[in-house]
């Protein structure tokens, strides 16, 4: 799809600057390895943490969005593998190739990839950090549709109706990973809270089951969000909840060595989760954009998103090397930067736009 084109006028543009604003806020918490030495800078690691979430709690939006729509004209299993054959042509094959980079690169084999379980395997994890997240996002798009699909077939006809089943699934992806997160506390679990808590994926899925549950309250409660009550408490909301659970994340997480607590484990997720929520329903009330230039721009960072999310860290921990200063720190910033949205735009117009293309002409 190219911004520029007649279907430009036609995407949600306050949804666009959601997706928009996560990559770019990403991109700077990550460009803090560069001059993080030289600068107290850990503070503002939670800003990179509230940026993955939104993409999170975004994507179960969408998500739930397109589910709600395939629930209302019947939920077959014919439908549910179309529907997993259109995310795997969408996701997997930039993730794919990056893979294949690293291996060829390194000259070393790593199953866990194939799989998407490398949050389990750390030593793996290490050769691609960012992808923690298309994993936990891979196995929401096989776990989520397929209980939704079970619900239809075991529950359909009965006196839930697909409403409620939906509804139904989506409490239990909200509530069941809080849940076992307070058991496993409440046994002595421990660990390093980004690697052993933040990254593990079924234990992470209520992530996502807010923007899954907002998606369920769009379409049968619109009247709750298109009211300028929703919208200006939203944007009151996400503003006070950043400032509530900055505070609690730097007083309860050390993101290298500490442990974990209820605080970081059962407080900070549900905050910056509902910082999401706000900031999404916020964002619904944009539809349409008033400046053309900004908005392009905008569109265009979140059509490539995906992209440049995928390559970005890997360029940086490549120029990084290069770093024995605070001024090449600076430099080599700039640097791969450029790089990053170079290579990110030329991923997307190839192999991204290649299989969009396919999928939607194979797909129906």
């Amino acid at each position: 799809m190219n911004p520029f084109s007649s279907s430009f006028e036609n995407r949600h543009y306050g949804l666009d600057v959601v997706r928009a604003s996560s990559l770019l806020l990403i991109l700077v918490v990550h460009c803090m390895i560069f001059v993080g030495a030289y600068y107290p800078l850990t503070p503002y690691l939670y800003f990179g943490v509230v940026a993955v979430e939104l993409f999170f709690a975004l994507s179960g939006f969408l998500i739930g969005s397109i589910l709600l729509k395939i629930s209302q004209q019947g939920f077959t299993g014919i439908v549910l593998t179309q529907f997993w054959l259109k995310r795997w042509m969408r996701t997997l094959p930039a993730y794919f190739c990056v893979i294949a980079v690293i291996m060829v690169i390194d000259q070393r084999f790593y199953w866990s990839f194939l799989f998407f379980l490398q949050n389990y395997v750390p030593e793996q994890l290490a050769e691609f950090p960012v992808s923690w997240t298309i994993s936990l996002e891979e196995w929401f798009y096989l776990t989520f549709p397929l209980l939704l699909f079970l619900a239809h077939k075991f529950f359909s006809g009965s006196k839930f109706s697909t409403k409620y089943l939906y509804l139904s699934c989506c409490l239990i992806y909200i509530f069941g990973p809080f849940i076992t997160r307070a058991i496993l506390l409440g046994n002595g679990f421990d660990g390093l809270w980004d690697l052993t808590m933040r990254k593990s994926i079924f234990i992470r899925f209520d992530t996502i089951g807010y923007g899954l549950l907002l998606a369920w309250i769009h379409r049968y409660h619109s009247h709750w969000i298109f009211n300028t009550w929703t919208k200006w408490g939203g944007f009151i909301g996400m503003f006070a909840l950043t400032a509530l659970t900055w505070w609690i994340y730097n007083n309860s997480v050390d993101i290298y060595q500490g442990g974990l607590n209820w605080q970081n484990s059962l407080v900070v997720f549900p905050g910056v989760n509902l910082v999401c929520v706000c900031a999404i329903l916020f964002a619904l009330h944009f539809k349409d954009y008033k400046n053309k230039p900004l908005a392009m721009f905008m569109t265009t960072i979140s059509i490539t998103s995906y992209s440049l999310y995928l390559v970005h860290f890997q360029l940086f921990l490549y120029f990084l090397s290069f770093v024995t200063n605070e001024a090449q720190g600076w430099m080599y910033m700039a640097i791969a930067v450029i790089v990053t949205f170079m290579v990110g735009f030329l991923m997307n117009m190839t192999v991204e736009r290649y299989f969009i293309n396919k999928r939607n002409a194979w797909i129906k």
